[in-house]
C-alpha cells in the first residue's frame, strides 16, 4: 500500500530536467540503444519516479540542445514550455501527469493533463484524442509525443483503441507509457512496447535523496509513504498535523476523546482515512507477526494497541478503508466520513 494514492499531495514537478539516482543505470540502458524506441512502457514501483523518467525521456527529444549525458538542458525554449506544460508537440493523458504548481488547466489547454484528466482514467475519447494529436506535423524537432501515466487506468475500450498507434506510430513520434501495475495492461498492449523496467531504490538511496531535497524527518516519511520516496517527499503539513491529531485522539481516553472528536472534524477526511488506513495496516502486522511497516515512531502504542483489538475486525474493517479511499476525496459531509471512519475503529477492539 502507499501513501500516494490515498494522500492528496501537491505532486513532484515532473517538467524538470534532473535524473533521480536510481534511474541512472536505466537511463544508460536506453542511450545504448541504436535509436529511441517509438513505443515505450516505463514501469517500476509505485512512487518511484516512474513519471518523471517518462518525462526526461519525452523531454530528451523535444529538447534543442540535450547534454553529454543525453539529457534535457531544461533552459532552452522547448524545455521551457514542456516544463509549463505549454509544449506544441506532447500530449498528457492521466491524472498522474501533474500540471506545474503555477499553471491551470485553462492554461495548459487541450494538450497538458486537465484536472479531469487527473480525477478519472484514461477512456477511449482520450485514446482518439491522442490518434489525432499524432496525426498532425509536429512544430519542431522530430515529431508529436504523448505520455499517458498511469496507463493502467485505461479501460478495455481505450487500451484496444491504442493498439494500431503503439504497433504502428507515425514517422518520429514517440508514445511513453507509465505504469507501476504492469500486468493490469492488456497483453497486447504491453508485446507493442519496449518495456522499461525501473529498480525499487534502496532505503538508504531515498533517506539520502530526501535529505538532500530537505525533507525533514526523512526516514520516518519513507516509512509513512510505504518506502515511495515521491510520495514522502510531497506529505504535506496537513499530512502530518492530521497524523499528529489523530494518533492523539486513538492514544486519549474519556473526556480528552471527546474533544479530540470535535478536533478532528475540521480534519480532511482524506488525511483521516490515509493515516488510519496506515495504522490499522500496522495493527495488523503488529498482531500478526510483531512487525510495523508504517507508523515506526509508535511502536509500543501499537503494541499496546493491537493487545485490544480483534485481527479478524481489523481485516474485514482494512478492506473497509481501502475503499474509502476512493472517496475521501469527495465526501458529500466531511463530517460523517469521519465519524464514521471512528466508529468502524472502534468496533475494531476486543468486546469488554
Amino acid at each position: 500500500m502507499s501513501l500516494a494514492r490515498s494522500t492528496p499531495l501537491s505532486g513532484v514537478p515532473i517538467g524538470g530536467s534532473s535524473l533521480l539516482p536510481w534511474h541512472r543505470d536505466a537511463w544508460m540502458r536506453l542511450r545504448q540503444q541504436p535509436a529511441l524506441p517509438q513505443s515505450m512502457l516505463v514501469t517500476g514501483p509505485a512512487g518511484s519516479g516512474l513519471s518523471m523518467f517518462a518525462m526526461l525521456v519525452l523531454g530528451a527529444r523535444l529538447c534543442a540542445a540535450p547534454g553529454p549525458d543525453g539529457l534535457p538542458c531544461g533552459t532552452c525554449r522547448p524545455c521551457e514550455w514542456r516544463a509549463a506544460g505549454h509544449h506544441p508537440d506532447m500530449l498528457r493523458l492521466g491524472r498522474d501527469v501533474e500540471l506545474p504548481s503555477d499553471a491551470s488547466a485553462e492554461d495548459v489547454g487541450e494538450k497538458g493533463a486537465k484536472k479531469s484528466e487527473r480525477s478519472r482514467g484514461i477512456a477511449v475519447g482520450d485514446v482518439r484524442e491522442l490518434i489525432a494529436f499524432m496525426q498532425v506535423n509536429a512544430n519542431g524537432g522530430e515529431g508529436r509525443c504523448a505520455i499517458l501515466a498511469p496507463a493502467d487506468s485505461m479501460n478495455a475500450a481505450a487500451s484496444n483503441a491504442l493498439l494500431k498507434i503503439l504497433e504502428e506510430p507515425p514517422a518520429g513520434a514517440a508514445i511513453v507509457l507509465a505504469s507501476a501495475h504492469e500486468t493490469r495492461l492488456l497483453p497486447t498492449v504491453r508485446s507493442r512496447c519496449h518495456v522499461i523496467r525501473l529498480p525499487r531504490p534502496t532505503a538508504s538511496e531515498s533517506t539520502a535523496w530526501l535529505a538532500s531535497a530537505g525533507v525533514d524527518r526523512a526516514a520516518l516519511a519513507l516509512d509513512l509513504a510505504g518506502q515511495a520516496p515521491l510520495a514522502a517527499a510531497e506529505l504535506t503539513a496537513e499530512y502530518w498535523d492530521a497524523r499528529e491529531r489523530l494518533l492523539g485522539f486513538l492514544a486519549a481516553d474519556g473526556r480528552e476523546r471527546r474533544t479530540g472528536v470535535r478536533d478532528l472534524e475540521t480534519v480532511a477526511p482524506q488525511f483521516v482515512q490515509a493515516v488510519l488506513h496506515t495504522w490499522v495496516c500496522d495493527l495488523i502486522s503488529s498482531c500478526a507477526a510483531q512487525r510495523v511497516r508504517y507508523h515506526t515512531d509508535r511502536r509500543d502504542a501499537l503494541a499496546r494497541a493491537s493487545a485490544a483489538m480483534s485481527l479478524p475486525a481489523l481485516l474485514k474493517f482494512e478492506r473497509r478503508l481501502r475503499q474509502a479511499g476512493a472517496l475521501a476525496d469527495h465526501p458529500l459531509n466531511p463530517k460523517l466520513v469521519v465519524a464514521d471512519l471512528l466508529l468502524g475503529y472502534a468496533d475494531c477492539r476486543h468486546p469488554s
